[in-house]
């Protein structure tokens, strides 16, 4: 008795348009950021040295470098610095620490751990994550800017039904800045 309740408020919601089951929000590349570098084939050349703090406008989520490409590993957490090599072959390589000292490598494998696409290098970062009836994903997508910094595509999809069918979709965008040689 309680579910049908349950499912006639939403219904009722749903029809006077105070719930929707669906929310998607793409963000277009910021203006006034550097244009992307031109992209030819596969992979993209991710290979310098960032800031493991990035910049985005308002609407993007606070979130570090590391938080993309060393997330298995939380001992990144005070990393100032994240120094990226390649992709080379089918590996990337990922530094993270304060100006050289301490922090951790990561190896990332196509494949496994990233893929490649019109110049794009794209991290999975999360997912599929399943709850109950929810599945959702978080991608990263990597691409230089004409300054050198490191801009961040980020991708989140997931849905469900919690007793309705609902759907989200959101494109942030992160800029992270050369932090000296690699």
């Amino acid at each position: 008795m309680r579910a049908r309740a349950i499912a006639a408020a939403l219904s009722a919601l749903l029809g006077a348009g105070c719930v929707s089951p669906v929310h998607v929000e793409h963000h277009d590349y910021p203006a006034g950021w550097p244009a992307l570098r031109a992209r030819h084939g596969d992979c993209g050349d991710l290979t310098g040295a960032y800031s493991n703090a990035g910049t985005g406008p308002a609407s993007s989520p606070a979130t570090s470098l590391t938080w993309y490409l060393v997330r298995k590993d939380y001992r990144h957490a005070a990393a100032s610095r994240v120094v990226v090599e390649g992709p080379v072959g089918d590996t990337l390589e990922v530094r993270a620490g304060n100006d050289g000292a301490g922090g951790v490598t990561r190896v990332l494998r196509r494949g496994a751990d990233f893929d490649c696409a019109d110049g794009w290098v794209s991290v999975r970062t999360i997912g599929p994550a399943l709850g109950g009836t929810v599945s959702a994903s978080v991608w990263g997508d990597f691409a230089k800017a004409d300054d050198g910094s490191l801009v961040v595509r980020h991708r989140e999809e997931g849905g469900g039904f919690v007793p309705i069918p609902i759907y989200g979709s959101f494109r942030y965008w992160r800029r992270f800045l050369p932090a000296g040689n690699p």
